[in-house]
């Protein structure tokens, strides 16, 4: 698949079923903002609340601007959701086999806030090597309820 091209499996899941979105990225920052707009296209046709979509969009740029500037190309966004339970899974691939290592921004630091903001907003988050697949590197992930809090 050329860097350009999005898969997206299908729109408007069935009861039970998933939908997932994949995107392959180039290594150019301007892939960051592409990232986000195919999200946003694929979360809107999914029928996920405003809410929940601007948030997802918020972690994978934070993700997918991670994976640009620290990682190795290419970079493959997997964006999924399973319809029964409403949990999205965000998952962002590159090439390096370094680990991801959040840090602790100064108060002046203009960065290094990415993988703070995951950790708060996200439901749950982490990392996994994929150095012994065929795709080395790793994923860095996230996972968010698309359901409505209880109330």
């Amino acid at each position: 698949m050329k860097p350009e091209e999005v898969a997206t499996s299908f729109t408007g899941a069935k009861p039970g079923q998933s939908v997932v979105q994949i995107v392959k990225l180039g290594a150019g920052r301007a892939e960051v903002g592409r990232a986000r707009r195919e999200l946003a296209r694929s979360l809107h046709g999914w029928g996920v609340a405003r809410d929940c979509a601007d948030t997802a969009m918020l972690l994978t740029t934070e993700l997918v601007t991670n994976a640009i500037r620290h990682g190795t190309a290419p970079v493959t966004v997997r964006a999924g959701m399973q319809a029964s339970s409403g949990r999205l899974q965000v998952e962002v691939h590159d090439c390096s086999v370094i680990a991801v290592a959040p840090r602790r921004a100064a108060p002046g630091d203009t960065d290094g806030r990415g993988l703070q903001l995951v950790d708060v907003l996200a439901e749950s988050w982490g990392s996994r090597s994929r150095s012994g697949s065929a795709k080395p590197g790793k994923n860095v992930w996230f996972q968010l309820s698309t359901l409505p809090a209880a109330g």
